[in-house]
């Protein structure tokens, strides 16, 4: 296994900063705590940097991930609603057709038609 301590932190360094893994990614890998970890990693001038960049970055995915699934279910809402009108349009159409064929068409082939629209 790793040999000393300097040889550990040299690996969780390079782990975090050039492999970019999280301290629990890393912690899997040298067995050792999250905990232990951060305290590792807390020792480089160069980590609150690096975890001050990764938070802002989540930060922006976090808020373009929230923006996506919004702007999905305003779409799926809008094409909800648009199918919803279509079908009542559709059936006050059929309703006054049908009533436009009993009231201006008393003849045996309105009752057909009527008979074959089943309204």
């Amino acid at each position: 296994m790793i040999k000393s301590d300097l040889e550990r932190n040299n690996l969780i360094f390079n782990l975090y900063f050039e492999n970019k893994l999280t301290a629990s990614e890393i912690s899997k890998k040298v067995s050792l705590s999250i905990s232990q970890i951060s305290r590792i990693l807390s020792v480089f001038p160069l980590y609150n940097q690096e975890k001050t960049r990764r938070i802002e970055e989540n930060r922006i995915k976090h808020n373009e991930q929230a923006k996506k699934i919004m702007r999905d279910k305003r779409i799926k809402e809008k094409d909800e609603t648009k199918t919803k009108l279509f079908e009542i349009y559709m059936k006050d159409w059929l309703e006054s057709y049908k009533n436009n064929l009993e009231d201006n068409y008393k003849t045996e082939s309105a009752n057909v038609l009527l008979n074959v629209l089943k309204i």
